[in-house]
């Protein structure tokens, strides 16, 4: 593959995970997972992010409990390329406050999830000690990566209003059922949380949300062509979803779909939705550690 010609501006995978059996039991770790089966850590990632020259990551939990926190942050540590972390947070911890102080003395985390979110009730958002989390999470500063399913979607404008100063991100899209084929009442349920400028979305893991043996760009197009409309190029950022998008594509086919499903746009609004817009929403170190140049996917490329 030859670099392609861009300019020198960072390029940053906004959602990385790490896998470590030999540490943790990760409650979604079905055995159909065969390809994740095994160890996925930050060496193995590395030459991956040298072949497709990416600056940083942002490496969000898998694993909901403080332990594997630690072991993140001390990863994160040890990593020039690990710029933050998304950590584990119970937002209906009795002591949430408390946990929230702890975090956010750290210097690497810079965000925080509820990961068994996703498997709650369509209004859990809505709950008075959900919404008291969330809260806690705003009063000190860190940023919410919000990870839902489509039956959440609706709920979100309205947890919005009741925590407007809370730093959200939008993990995955929303996860559109984009195996289906179907765009309503997704389109239509992100569009009305695009209307809140301050939230921003991750184009992330949308090969796992299609059909796994048989996806191609053409069908996460509409579905990005979406986003990138509601949101626009200021809002959006790229993430790999590594290792978990390895259950459909590898890290480079992750990359180039959604190259391509972006379609053409200007060299400002590529620097945005690949680096800028993820170094902005986390407080990242403006400077790059690899130096080098995306290079040419076969169907996509940064131009």
């Amino acid at each position: 593959m030859k670099p392609a010609a861009r300019s020198s501006a960072l390029l940053i995978d906004s959602h990385l995970h790490l896998v470590n059996l030999d540490r943790f039991q990760y409650y979604w770790m079905k055995p159909e997972f065969t390809v994740l089966q095994h160890n996925f850590l930050a060496d193995e990632v590395r030459p991956l992010y040298e072949t497709c020259n990416i600056d940083q990551a942002v490496l969000v939990q898998a694993h909901p409990s403080p332990a594997e926190t630690k072991y993140l942050v001390e990863v994160a540590n040890s990593c020039r390329f690990i710029s933050a972390v998304v950590a584990h947070i119970d937002l209906t911890a009795k002591d949430i406050e408390q946990d929230m102080a702890k975090l956010s003395r750290s210097t690497i985390i810079r965000g925080v999830r509820h990961q068994r979110s996703e498997d709650q009730s369509a209004d859990w958002f809505l709950r008075a000690d959900v919404l008291r989390g969330l809260r806690a999470v705003s009063a000190v500063g860190l940023s919410y990566d919000l990870l839902v399913k489509p039956r959440h979607l609706p709920s979100i404008p309205a947890v919005m209003e009741k925590v407007p100063d809370l730093k959200i991100v939008l993990e995955h899209m929303g996860k559109p059922p984009i195996a289906s084929g179907s765009l309503s009442p997704w389109a239509e349920d992100l569009a009305a949380i695009a209307q809140n400028p301050t939230v921003c979305c991750k184009i992330s893991e949308l090969v796992t949300q299609a059909d796994w043996k048989n996806w191609t760009s053409e069908d996460l197009k509409p579905y990005v062509q979406h986003a990138l409309e509601c949101f626009g190029p200021d809002r959006l950022m790229w993430g790999s979803g590594w290792p978990v998008c390895l259950l459909a594509a590898d890290f480079a086919q992750t990359l180039s779909s959604v190259l391509e499903a972006l379609g053409p746009l200007s060299q400002p609004e590529t620097d945005r939705i690949f680096g800028e817009n993820a170094r902005l929403f986390y407080n990242l170190d403006s400077q790059g550690t690899s130096g080098q140049h995306l290079k040419s996917f076969s169907g996509g490329r940064l131009p």
